[in-house]
């Protein structure tokens, strides 16, 4: 009998990309390899994982802590800091039960569905996400813009008012950082010049968007939180 393949964790195959080669001297051989490595990995499977010396778990903790309680608020209080009149994936709060992925209607997002192997494969669903989402801009802002629903002021939440800020600032940044290093890495990797990316995200809407569910209301197994969909992000 012929044995069995067993699943992997997708994480398990998806290259490691040493950020602190590069940021320590991009012109050596090992941050060369490594940029060839990252260019690489998003052109075979569009997903790496990224080791950035930089980040500390301090600032990781922290900004967790933090939406952990922000989102175990009351929905009615939460419900204060959407601005719908923005649109709810632009600024700064989407609700339980408010995004709609296509894909269950999208004829090409079903096909790419039926292609992922079993074991890998989303669960079926149908209807809005039951999760809530907090977007914050990060990033320097355009001095002019025409896209002024893409640059609206921050909503800092009122019981967060003192820490809100900093906490989210600081860990959006740190993020930031590191995917501007890649997209750096990237462009090595791929022959460019290492800011061809970095140009092309310069003063965009770059958004720090934690997302939470209440396992209370939507907690059995099987339960889809965020249904399978693709972006237009770059990193």
């Amino acid at each position: 009998m012929a044995q069995q393949l067993q699943p992997q964790a997708t994480t398990d195959l998806l290259p490691i990309i040493d950020l602190g080669l590069y940021l320590q001297n991009p012109d050596s051989a090992e941050a060369t390899a490594e940029c060839k490595k990252a260019a690489n990995a998003i052109r075979d499977y569009g997903a790496l994982i990224v080791k950035d010396p930089r980040v500390t778990e301090k600032e990781n903790n922290d900004f967790i802590d933090m939406m952990e309680d922000y989102f175990d608020q009351p929905f009615d209080v939460k419900l204060k800091d959407a601005r719908p009149e923005y649109g709810y994936q632009a600024r700064p709060f989407t609700p339980e039960l408010t995004e709609d992925p296509k894909c269950p209607k999208d004829p090409h997002c079903i096909d790419i569905i039926e292609h992922i192997p079993v074991a890998n494969r989303p669960l079926t669903f149908d209807g809005p996400d039951p999760k809530w989402r907090f977007f914050w801009r990060i990033g320097e802002q355009p001095a002019v813009t025409q896209f002024p629903r893409l640059n609206a002021e921050p909503v800092v939440p009122e019981a967060f008012k003192d820490v809100w800020p900093t906490t989210m600032d600081a860990w959006g940044n740190t993020l930031h950082k590191a995917v501007l290093g890649l997209a750096e890495m990237i462009a090595v990797g791929f022959g460019l010049p290492k800011e061809t990316f970095v140009d092309m995200a310069r003063h965009g809407p770059h958004l720090l968007a934690p997302t939470a569910s209440d396992l209370n209301k939507y907690g059995k197994v099987g339960t889809v939180l965020a249904g399978f969909h693709y972006d237009l992000n770059f990193l």
